[in-house]
């Protein structure tokens, strides 16, 4: 992936930050949307029950940054915290395969995938778990991130 930390300084840090501590290793891909993105960054979806993933974070969230960047395939964005639209999770992260500028609004794009978009798109057609909307019934997980 490559970041852009000249147009989101604070989340390409924070995203830094959370790979140099291993916080990503073992993270699920816990919510897909066929088509349009996959999220992961949870820590609760290592350990915790299926129905904390997506709630969990560092402990902290970040304000939003106005990047200028938009959703296109392969961009990577913060989650927007849904209690305070004026924030972003502190750690969970959504990867676009296409162009979803519904999300250019409330999700804060700060890096894009140079290399693997079409793994992107393969585990976007995981099955999903039996009555969810978005919930893999058998989630990638993360298995390792380095700085290069």
């Amino acid at each position: 992936v490559g970041l852009y930390s000249n147009l989101a300084p604070k989340l390409v840090e924070n995203f830094l930050k959370i790979i140099r501590e291993g916080g990503y290793v073992g993270t699920k891909f816990h919510l897909i949307v066929n088509g349009e993105y996959i999220r992961g960054g949870d820590p609760n979806s290592v350990k915790g029950e299926r129905e904390t993933w997506g709630k969990g974070g560092p402990g902290y969230n970040l304000d939003k940054e106005a990047s200028g960047l938009w959703h296109f395939a392969g961009m990577i964005s913060a989650a927007p915290d849904p209690l305070d639209p004026t924030k972003t999770s502190g750690g969970q992260f959504i990867i676009t395969s296409a162009a979803v500028h519904s999300l250019d609004e409330t999700y804060s794009p700060f890096g894009r995938v140079l290399e693997g978009l079409d793994a992107i798109r393969e585990i976007e057609r995981l099955p999903l778990e039996e009555k969810s909307f978005a919930q893999p019934k058998d989630p990638a997980s993360l298995i390792s991130a380095e700085l290069l």
